[in-house]
């Protein structure tokens, strides 16, 4: 009898082809950091980059009057999540694993222990990878770069030739 594991981000599922399933959700022990920055703060998962930064005391409270507006500085920064995780000996001897992601909102990089498994380009999608020859006992790293909607669009929208009005302007 196969057995098989996933981890579970974003309320995931586990694998459902397999006759026996665990499921582990990696929702602690996670930080962010804006790419470029030298320290990081604890994050939430799920979560999101604003709720973060709001519980830090970074930012105002973006549901309140025109903070939205004066923090249009987040949606042209990358941010990098990140989580180390273990492995039990029950875990490590299922010989399936998989990361699910259930919303990675929306341009994503997700490496772990330093091999980049997916580039997500749809929040309205899970993401399912098969990790199991990447992972150790011990030690595992977890990351997530969230890419910059602004910076990732900025070539497209300076080669059109003609200028689009936008919301976020």
């Amino acid at each position: 009898m196969k057995k098989c594991w996933a981890i579970v981000f974003f309320l995931g599922l586990a694998c459902s082809r397999e006759p026996m399933a665990l499921r582990k959700q990696l929702h602690d022990h996670w930080t962010l950091q804006q790419e470029g920055a030298l320290e990081s703060i604890p994050a939430q998962v799920p979560g999101t980059v604003h709720l973060d930064l709001f519980r830090q005391g970074i930012i105002d409270d973006p549901f309140w009057e025109d903070n939205e507006r004066k923090q249009g500085w987040i949606e042209e920064e990358n941010w990098l999540y990140r989580t180390v995780f273990d492995l039990s000996e029950e875990e490590w001897s299922f010989s399936n694993m998989e990361l699910v992601f259930e919303g990675l909102d929306t341009y994503a990089e997700v490496r772990l222990n330093d091999s980049l498994i997916l580039t997500a380009n749809n929040m309205f999608r899970s993401w399912t990878v098969e990790v199991k020859k990447l992972l150790k006992r011990q030690d595992n790293v977890l990351e997530i770069r969230f890419l910059s909607p602004i910076q990732y669009h900025a070539q497209t929208v300076a080669e059109h030739p003609h200028r689009l009005p936008s919301g976020n302007e």
